[in-house]
């Protein structure tokens, strides 16, 4: 994945939803899911992510990047640790109306690879226009992540299964 700038991930349930019925991803994945997710942050600069994830799932701040949550709220960023030399940016709407705005406002501070943790609705805006490299869908279930695939017409470069989860790695030629 190191050659890629713009990466995003989503796990999905047995149904290929990316949240429970509690409103959140959590518990939706297991431990190789968090290892993935976790490498994935390492590899960036820079994580972005919605009001609605950073709020649901009760963000925490990366250990190798800089956080930037887009949100037409205030978010508050004082429950968490921030590490000296790090920072956590909000992304307001006079910074940006929609993702790729956000997108773009990352890149006007200077961050080159970023790693997008928006939810769905996120991401698929920004995949169907070309502006994430590499999409990895996640699954405890095999058939969630084919659910997942045949709901939103996306065609998976590579499949594999590590640790009892099934990846869908999804990207554009560069």
């Amino acid at each position: 994945m190191s050659g890629f700038a713009i990466t995003a991930s989503l796990v999905v349930d047995q149904n290929g939803n990316s949240v429970s019925t509690s409103g959140s991803s959590k518990g939706i994945g297991n431990a190789t899911d968090l290892e993935l997710l976790i490498a994935l942050r390492r590899k960036s600069q820079l994580i972005l992510t919605s009001g609605i994830t950073y709020r649901q799932e009760v963000c925490k701040m990366p250990k190798s990047a800089d956080l930037a949550v887009f949100s037409r709220n205030p978010v508050d960023f004082s429950v968490l640790d921030i590490p000296a030399g790090s920072k956590a940016t909000w992304i307001g709407p006079d910074k940006a109306g929609n993702y790729h705005q956000a997108l773009d406002a990352c890149h006007d501070l200077g961050y080159k690879r970023i790693h997008i943790e928006f939810g769905e609705r996120g991401i698929i805006a920004l995949y169907e226009h070309k502006r994430i490299d590499a999409l990895v869908i996640s699954s405890v279930h095999p058939d969630g992540l084919e659910r997942f695939f045949a709901r939103v017409g996306f065609l998976p470069s590579v499949r594999t299964q590590i640790n009892g989860l099934s990846l869908g790695l999804v990207a554009w030629q560069q």
